[in-house]
């Protein structure tokens, strides 16, 4: 194909061009550089661009590729025109391609081709053949980069136990598995197994469009590359944070991406965003997700590659402290700290961790001290009124960032900051008077487990903390049997009105049935007077469980509240 080529500017060029002239020239060769995402195409991907390339009607079979039209697969960007080439972008389809390609050429080989033409596809696996120096045409990075050189040359080692795990090979389970499924349809049309899969070859190299965007240098290339996206696996603010800092680090680029790694093994990757965004709201000021990697590329573009690995090292250190923040089962800090850490958790007040990180990353020693703060507001803001819950995003920034800057006066910041938005001891009852416990979620569990802690004159209940055998319960149940609903002098609809209520419900330890939830209280007393959890074991004292006594436990929790969760704090 003559090139045909447009200049977008004086840093961009624009090639169409088929997979015979991606891969099929002998002496081209690419590298994902060390910055880019892993492979990470799971079934959903493999299987729709299969799909895509060799849809069902088998028409690409049948057709004369004269009358075909061709099939348009995106664009890849590139560092570079000559023989080496870095890929910046659409590294996910040019893996996938490739192991296709192995894959048909092995299924070929095992089934007779011979060696003339087989050298022929190899062509667009490697350079110089199979030899020890040979170099393949894709060179991976990281984990990679050894499953894909085994698998390249042997695809039929995706099952060994070694392999089997890895995405690399379980794309070419899936290949093998399409082939395999398409091969009775073959059958159809007189063609042989070894005709199919020179076929699927042919409709690979012939029909398979591509746009390639050539790109000067690096930096040309990211600010390109900034706006695209691999087909079906969106970059997130993360993916482009790593980038950016990749990028920047010249020949340290392998010890910072080590770094990098060893951040993530306490980071889920779920939360690896989030986390990014905490670190920044702690270490410079309030953003929003969408500007998260606006900012950080503001930052990087000034800083030296030494530089660059210190903001890493410090990414690394605090992404320890932030693992055992969001994980409190841990048990990195104090019995005292981590028991409100899970309560802040279980309340879902994650506003919180850019001011919790500052904390424990800069005045660690008031750490106890502030923990049950944000316990303290996640139960008096967040739990029991219904005040927005986005107001406390810029505050606990702010906290973050005074106690950055001035760690040893974290009592005085927080009274500064926060004493005129928590709600007082009027507005709380009134709040949880109103309140109603009808669907049972890890907020109500936490508002309980500290009512049982503050009964059994204990500060943490660790029969009750961290145990998921705990569950809610309400006394009067929530689909009364007619007999609890006698017991307790309440018709059907008077009932609706007490069964959600704060003193209806309690602890339960252990499995328990539908039929044992809906029996009546003179019947689960007798479960009650066993139970390890004391709220609910203090329920044995309880004659009848009518109106008045839901009333009576309902005012009784509200009171304990107030002094479990005090404000002012001492």
């Amino acid at each position: 194909m003559p090139n045909n080529n447009q200049e977008d500017s004086n840093t961009y060029r624009v090639f169409p061009e088929s997979l015979k002239e991606i891969l099929g020239k002998d002496e081209i060769s690419y590298k994902i550089p060390i910055y880019q995402r892993q492979f990470s195409w799971k079934q959903k991907e493999v299987s729709q661009m299969l799909s895509d390339i060799f849809p069902e009607d088998h028409q690409w079979l049948l057709v004369d590729m004269l009358r075909r039209r061709p099939y348009f697969l995106g664009s890849f960007v590139f560092i570079g025109n000559g023989d080496r080439r870095i890929v910046l972008d659409g590294q996910q389809r040019l893996i996938t391609i490739s192991l296709l390609i192995s894959v048909i050429h092995q299924l070929l080989k095992d089934s007779g081709t011979s060696s003339e033409k087989l050298v022929w596809i190899r062509k667009y696996l490697m350079t110089g053949g199979f030899e020890e120096d040979v170099i393949n045409k894709l060179t991976l990075q990281g984990k990679d980069s050894e499953f894909y050189k085994e698998l390249i040359i042997y695809p039929q080692k995706f099952s060994q136990r070694e392999l089997r795990k890895h995405l690399l090979s379980k794309s070419i389970k899936y290949m093998y598995q399409f082939i395999e499924g398409n091969l009775s349809i073959a059958e159809r049309f007189n063609t042989s197994p070894n005709q199919y899969y020179s076929a699927m070859f042919k409709e690979l190299k012939d029909n398979l469009r591509f746009i390639r965007i050539q790109c000067s240098t690096e930096e040309d290339a990211f600010k390109l590359f900034e706006t695209l996206n691999d087909r079906g696996l969106a970059l997130s603010a993360a993916d482009l944070i790593k980038n950016k800092i990749l990028s920047r680090c010249e020949t340290k680029a392998e010890e910072v991406y080590g770094i990098w790694n060893e951040m993530l093994d306490f980071i889920n990757p779920d939360d690896l965003t989030n986390y990014l965004r905490y670190f920044w709201i702690m270490e410079n000021s309030f953003v929003r997700k969408n500007d998260l990697y606006e900012n950080f590329d503001s930052q990087i573009r000034t800083m030296n590659p030494q530089e660059v690995k210190e903001l890493t090292i410090n990414l690394r250190e605090s992404a320890i402290l932030y693992s055992d923040i969001a994980n409190p089962s841990n048990g990195s800090f104090s019995n005292r700290a981590n028991t409100s850490l899970d309560r802040i958790r279980k309340y879902k007040v994650r506003s919180a961790r850019p001011a919790l990180l500052a904390c424990a990353k800069y005045s660690l020693n008031h750490f106890d001290f502030f923990t049950k703060v944000c316990e303290i507001v996640a139960f008096r803001y967040f739990f029991s009124t219904d005040k927005n819950p986005n107001i406390f995003e810029k505050i606990f920034s702010k906290i973050a960032n005074r106690i950055r800057e001035n760690p040893t006066n974290v009592h005085q910041i927080v009274i500064e900051e926060i004493s005129g938005y928590i709600p007082k001891d009027d507005e709380v009852r009134s709040g949880l008077l109103q309140k109603e416990c009808w669907k049972s979620d890890e907020t109500w569990r936490a508002f309980l487990e500290g009512i049982n802690s503050f009964i059994a004159g204990l500060d943490d209940d660790i029969v009750v903390s961290g145990s998921e055998k705990v569950h809610i319960e309400h006394i009067l149940p929530q689909t009364p049997l007619l007999i609890a609903l006698k017991e307790s002098s309440l018709g059907l609809e008077e009932a609706q009105e007490f069964i959600p209520k704060i003193g209806n419900i309690t602890l339960w330890s252990g499995r328990r049935n539908s039929a044992a939830k809906n029996k009546p209280f003179s019947e689960k007393k007798e479960d009650y007077k066993t139970s390890n959890i004391i709220m609910t074991r203090k329920l044995k004292d309880v004659k009848k469980w009518d109106r008045n006594q839901i009333k009576k436990r309902t005012e009784e929790f509200i009171e304990m509240s107030l002094e479990i969760w005090p404000w002012p704090i001492s």
